[in-house]
């Protein structure tokens, strides 16, 4: 875990960065443990999606069930990437050879499998600190849409650099929290109970702001979602970025159900293929 305190403007920036969402998790769980907390209360609370504990657990082993889940998203995505990762090679010496070649007499009869060459990284954030007028199924089905879009790259050669980020704007400052995802390979069920689950934020984020602020309950619904600056107090200006977290800015209609998700999905690699063609500045908010 790594904290940095700056400034903003008028406004003390605190960021908070984890390597994983374990570690987030490993955090709140060594803290005192006090049930007077809002973010440990009402265990039975539709709002947070699931008790205290039930979220710790989760965060740390991911959750099989909800990535299951979302995982019959994934092919929609996949279709529009070249998602071969290894390349057959033709040659007249190889590791197998096609008979139907060695019938028609050409000499390069044999071939041999090579890893195509690793492509680019491209780096996607994206925010889970939503507004709370923002329904669970809309949360769900952008998540959804996200982890589709991880996997389908990370087959297709891409390097992923994923980061789970929040927003948060409380008393007049700026509190953030960076989350690390382990790309290879995918750590799906960490991602898919990060990204469409409420409790990351409600249980775990909130858990942290409290204990940050010495406070049972931070008040003030807990701030409100705002743009996610990294630890230099500074917006990324690279990659693809699912940062709307407004009520006003949040797109309904892109995550409206899962099908609007994936033709979302869609246009934006549709979109960061044609930026890379032409190449111009890789990046694309969503």
């Amino acid at each position: 875990m790594k904290l940095t305190e700056t400034k903003k403007g008028k406004k003390k920036l605190t960021h908070y960065e984890f390597a994983s969402l374990a570690e987030l998790a490993d955090h709140i769980e060594d803290l005192p443990i006090d049930y007077d907390r809002a973010s440990m209360e009402k265990p039975d609370s539709k709002w947070a999606g699931c008790d205290f504990p039930t979220a710790i657990s989760k965060a740390q082993t991911g959750d099989p069930l909800l990535a299951e889940k979302l995982a019959h998203k994934v092919d929609a995505v996949e279709s529009l990437l070249d998602s071969e990762g290894v390349e057959i090679i033709r040659d007249v010496i190889g590791d197998f050879f096609d008979i139907g070649t060695v019938l028609s007499g050409e000499p390069e009869c044999w071939w041999r499998e090579e890893l195509s060459p690793q492509k680019d990284t491209i780096r996607i954030e994206c925010a889970f600190s939503l507004s709370a007028s923002i329904s669970e199924d809309m949360l769900m089905n952008r998540g959804g849409a996200v982890v589709a879009l991880c996997d389908s790259l990370a087959d297709a050669g891409y390097g992923v650099d994923l980061r789970m980020v929040a927003g948060i704007e409380y008393s007049g400052n700026y509190f953030m929290v960076d989350v690390g995802v382990s790309c290879k390979p995918l750590d799906i069920d960490s991602v898919a109970f990060c990204l469409a689950h409420p409790a990351t934020l409600r249980r775990l984020v909130f858990g942290l702001m409290e204990t940050h602020y010495n406070k049972i309950n931070c008040g003030d619904g807990y701030g409100k979602p705002c743009d996610y600056y990294n630890a230099d107090g500074k917006r990324d200006k690279e990659g693809i970025h699912f940062v709307s977290n407004t009520n006003k800015a949040f797109n309904k209609y892109n995550f409206r159900d899962v099908e609007e998700a994936e033709k979302h999905v869609v246009r934006m690699i549709e979109k960061y293929n044609e930026l890379t063609k032409n190449n111009e500045p890789l990046f694309l908010e969503g």
